[in-house]
């Protein structure tokens, strides 16, 4: 028998060698699904977040009667108490509403705000994500929130089990967190397989069930006073919810809307115009890969453009702008880039049997936001660290101020249908969603395949890209005006979700990154 170990030997390895290739080459087997899910009716209907037990939220929700709206509250406290590290009721975020029918999607912002005694380095904000999820439901809702809170509860009351990525956060980010939550015993943090309640949220979930978001912002406010200085009770009572008028641009036959500022949709469309104008002027020897790097340098440059003061965003995609700021690249050293570009932030796309879709996007800011755990069972944002410590930056912090972010729920519409995509990844945001839809509109490839592509982003004049990237599809290397190196390790190049609706079938199909990138 010994003679056969090494013929067998030999064959576990090319098996194993047949397998990482095809985990390197073909990541269509591993990074995503497409799929939707049929009622009785064969009525089509779409749910994608970055946990499955969120996703199945939603599905029951819509499978039960409920709207898109009715759906995208139930993801959002589901992830909230599956992810909190990315999001949650100390958190904020935004939304973009289609109903397929309108003339272009609702913005819903609820991002965290700066209390009225703010001063320069405080972290915290008002949290916004409990009364957008109010807005949503009484804007568009079908369900009470009584019902839809019936379908998350027992996510924190019964338990959930730790998967491998909750507890890598949790031993990474130890030394920031408090360490009186249900996510640390005696001090270190849960093991990943391990089974965890969380009591304190599933009260305050059922404070809200019973008494509604009016009551909840006043005990947090309550809460918060007593534990902090820089915060009164009105800041809390007097939060709302905003509704929006969206950007938007032509680009290739559709429409792609995005939020206004101080989100960072404008960087978003801005790439896109910028691709357009580089493919126009470059014709053979466009370069995507240059094309992604001045996008990244220009929102660099420019990131001012997005704060929460009054202004017109769209003089910001006119072409002669666009080409000056080209241009003017050529004087450019070097680009001051900001660090924050990890995938700390959550995404989700819902789509119900109507047709109606909710693309958005919600976060704490860092992974668990400030680290302060809320005794209402929830960490508490670090968002006013987006403040500019330049006094004379209109993003600079001052009381009742939003601070910036990049966040960019994203739809897409044209006659054949939409797609309602986005992603998590701070500053990475607008370069990856961009990057995507790029390649989808004009490579002739499928939303799938586009997805599946190598990425890739600029910071401080070094150009990274995943270690799978073909570069044949991208561009040539030997061209770039800066260096570029290989990164294999995720969390730097975002985490899609995606779907998108026929309109003639009415059937729609999820598209996303299984795991971080």
């Amino acid at each position: 028998m010994k003679k056969y170990f090494p013929l067998i030997a030999l064959i576990l390895l090319l098996l194993t060698s047949v397998a990482i290739y095809m985990v390197k080459n073909n990541r269509d087997m591993i990074s995503l699904e497409k799929d939707s899910f049929k009622n009785e009716k064969n009525e089509s209907y779409s749910v994608t977040s970055s946990d499955y037990r969120a996703s199945e939220v939603g599905q029951k929700i819509i499978a039960d009667g409920g709207n898109a709206a009715d759906a995208a509250i139930g993801v959002a406290f589901a992830l909230a108490i599956v992810e909190p590290y990315a999001s949650g009721l100390g958190g904020g975020g935004a939304l973009l509403y289609y109903d397929g029918q309108m003339e272009a999607p609702d913005e819903i912002k609820y991002q965290s705000i700066s209390s009225s005694v703010y001063e320069q380095g405080d972290l915290i904000g008002v949290p916004g994500l409990v009364r957008g999820m109010d807005y949503l439901q009484k804007e568009y809702g079908s369900m009470k929130m009584e019902e839809i809170l019936d379908y998350v509860i027992p996510l924190a009351e019964d338990g959930i089990t730790v998967d491998a990525r909750f507890a890598q956060n949790l031993a990474l980010y130890k030394e920031y967190n408090d360490l009186d939550s249900p996510f640390y015993k005696n001090g270190e943090p849960v093991a990943s397989g391990e089974k965890i309640t969380q009591p304190e949220l599933a009260d305050t979930l059922q404070y809200i069930q019973a008494y509604g978001a009016d009551a909840f912002y006043e005990m947090l406010g309550e809460s918060m006073t007593e534990e902090f200085e820089r915060f009164n009770v009105e800041d809390f009572t007097n939060y709302t919810a905003t509704k929006g008028d969206v950007l938007s641009m032509d680009y290739q036959g559709s429409t792609v809307y995005t939020p206004s500022s101080p989100l960072g949709g404008v960087f978003t469309l801005q790439a896109l115009a910028i691709d357009e104008i580089l493919r126009e002027k470059d014709g053979a020897s466009y370069n995507f890969i240059q094309s992604v790097s001045d996008a990244r340098d220009i929102m660099m440059i420019n990131r001012d453009i997005v704060s929460d003061m009054d202004g017109d965003r769209m003089q910001y995609l006119d072409r002669y702008y666009i080409e000056n700021e080209l241009y003017q690249l050529n004087d450019v050293e070097s680009v001051e880039y900001e660090e924050n570009i990890n995938n700390n932030t959550t995404h989700f796309v819902v789509v119900d049997k109507e047709g109606r879709m909710i693309s958005a996007t919600n976060t704490l800011n860092r992974y668990f936001g400030s680290g302060k755990y809320s005794s209402l069972g929830f960490y508490l944002n670090n968002s006013l660290d987006n403040f500019s410590k330049d006094p004379m930056s209109p993003n600079f912090g001052e009381p009742n101020k939003t601070p910036r972010s990049y966040t960019s729920p994203t739809i897409i519409v044209n006659d054949d249908g939409y797609i309602g995509i986005g992603t998590p990844g701070g500053n990475m945001i607008p370069t990856v969603i961009s990057q995507i839809i790029i390649q989808y509109f004009n490579n002739d490839m499928t939303l799938k395949s586009a997805i599946n592509q190598g990425r890739l982003f600029k910071s401080n004049d070094q150009i990274y890209y995943e270690d799978f990237a073909q570069f044949e599809l991208l561009g040539n290397i030997d061209e770039l005006d800066s260096p570029i190196r290989k990164i294999s390790s995720p969390n730097e190049f975002g985490n899609i979700q995606s779907v998108i609706y026929d309109r003639e079938t009415k059937e729609s199909h999820r598209y996303y990154d299984r795991n971080n990138r």
